[in-house]
């Protein structure tokens, strides 16, 4: 039985609509104070991520589970006084149902609960939710759409959504599931891959009574290196564009956060399957 899964790792609004899945994958996000403009260039952010993906298959059963629990940290380091240093942490858990209709349409029903705090801890949870149905075409084409729900500590955040999934040739594939990402990928060598991606990200942190709400997005180009069938090296390198930060209280409206542009490089390792 052959599936295109919806991976869902929302320590953001990101939906990855991928030809693969990492079973485990470690991943270190680091964007210094901006390179071409040191004056103003004052904030650093460094980002953690750790996430697994969990399938569970029934037998004769047109029904896979996928249970993704992830943990990240976002630190800010910062000659600021707003927001300053700081650190942001998330423990999380979707659940994903793929659940097949027919020939041609699969449905993807997403629960998720997590903790979005400036501690570790379980006093902030957040629930939320999607809902994706996927259309193939054909073997080499499908297309997704659907919508995605949380309760952000800055009000209620609704986004509709349209992806696909186009394997163009036997060395390229488009995939991704807008607003949040789209990544076109390129065979360099029978263990390489190269591409080009974009991704939006937004989430929301408590601090006591109040809230930090990152808006991050990233242009990029990256490289994957198998050094075994499974085992991948990810390295990639960009730029952000419009970030922002805003802090208010709860459920208001926030304030703008004096932050930079800047360059991005990514280093992530994982244990990966490819659905083709």
């Amino acid at each position: 039985m052959k599936y295109c899964l919806i991976i869902l790792l929302l320590n953001s609004t990101e939906l990855f609509s991928q030809p693969y899945i990492d079973l485990l994958n470690i991943r270190y996000n680091n964007s210094p104070a901006s390179l071409t403009d040191p004056v103003s260039g004052k904030h650093t952010l460094e980002y953690l991520n750790v996430s697994t993906n969990i399938p569970i298959m029934f037998r004769n059963s047109s029904l896979i589970i996928m249970a993704s629990p992830f943990f990240d940290n976002w630190k800010i380091q910062s000659t600021y006084t707003n927001p300053g240093d700081k650190n942001f942490y998330s423990i999380a858990l979707p659940v994903t149902f793929v659940l097949k209709i027919n020939d041609k349409w699969t449905a993807l029903p997403t629960v998720i609960i997590r903790n979005n705090d400036n501690k570790v801890g379980l006093d902030n949870i957040q629930k939320g939710g999607a809902l994706i149905f996927q259309k193939k075409e054909n073997d080499n084409l499908s297309y997704r759409f659907g919508i995605y729900m949380n309760d952000e500590f800055f009000g209620f955040f609704v986004v509709p959504v349209a992806g696909i999934q186009w394997k163009i040739n036997d060395r390229s594939d488009l995939f991704g599931l807008l607003p949040g990402s789209i990544t076109y990928q390129y065979n360099l060598a029978s263990k390489t891959n190269a591409g080009a991606t974009f991704r939006a990200l937004t989430n929301s942190y408590a601090a006591g009574i109040n809230y930090y709400r990152f808006d991050e997005n990233q242009l990029g180009i990256y490289i994957d290196q198998f050094f075994s069938k499974r085992i991948v090296l990810n390295a990639e390198s960009g730029h952000s564009i419009f970030r922002k930060i805003r802090t208010g209280i709860r459920n208001e409206k926030g304030e703008k956060v004096s932050v930079n542009d800047a360059f991005y490089f990514k280093l992530s390792m994982a244990y990966r399957i490819n659905l083709e």
